[in-house]
Protein backbone atom coordinates (compact mmCIF):
# COMPACT_ATOMS: atom_id res chain seq x y z
CA UNK A 1 0.00 0.00 0.00
CA UNK A 2 3.30 2.36 -0.43
CA UNK A 3 1.30 3.43 -4.28
CA UNK A 4 -1.32 5.20 -2.11
CA UNK A 5 1.34 7.40 -0.04
CA UNK A 6 3.09 8.04 -3.58
CA UNK A 7 0.07 8.83 -4.78
CA UNK A 8 -1.03 11.22 -2.38
CA UNK A 9 2.04 12.72 -2.47
CA UNK A 10 2.57 13.26 -5.81
CA UNK A 11 -0.89 14.70 -6.07
CA UNK A 12 -0.03 17.27 -3.11
CA UNK A 13 3.14 18.21 -5.16
CA UNK A 14 1.33 19.11 -8.06
CA UNK A 15 -1.62 20.54 -6.78
CA UNK A 16 1.33 22.83 -4.85
CA UNK A 17 3.05 23.56 -8.00
CA UNK A 18 -0.54 24.92 -9.29
CA UNK A 19 -0.97 27.00 -6.77
CA UNK A 20 2.61 28.84 -6.79
CA UNK A 21 2.19 29.47 -10.46
CA UNK A 22 -1.04 30.94 -10.27
CA UNK A 23 0.59 33.70 -8.08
Amino acid sequence: MDNDYFFIAFYLGFFESTSSADE
